[in-house]
């Protein structure tokens, strides 16, 4: 019953900020695997690939995180920090990349 809430919370969350900036998106499911070392940067795993975003919140999502948001996308994006229980916003730098093209990814953008 909570997880169902969760999900409600989250998808109300996420549905009133992308109708509040008139967009249409796909939402999915992504995790954290990737947030240390690259400044407000953190790279998060959906079905289709790694997706680098840049932190636009208080704070980045905790390594382990679950997301719920358009990351397959470029550009601006709002999502919800399951875990942590409340919303965030980012830009997505690049997605649907490899774990070899992630690392030259992260060498460009952090060093």
């Amino acid at each position: 019953m909570n997880m169902i809430n969760g999900w409600r919370r989250a998808a109300f969350a996420v549905g009133m900020a992308l109708s509040a900036s008139n967009a249409s998106a796909e939402l999915v499911k992504a995790v954290v695997v990737y947030n240390k070392g690259c400044n407000d940067r953190f790279v998060v795993r959906t079905t289709i690939g790694l997706t680098l975003i840049q932190s636009y919140s208080v704070r980045v999502p905790t390594e382990g995180s679950t997301l719920i948001g358009d990351f397959n996308t470029y550009g601006f994006v709002d999502f919800y920090d399951l875990n942590a229980d409340q919303n965030g916003r980012g830009y997505v730098d690049d997605y649907m990349l490899s774990t070899d093209r992630m690392v030259e990814k992260l060498r460009d953008k952090c060093s």
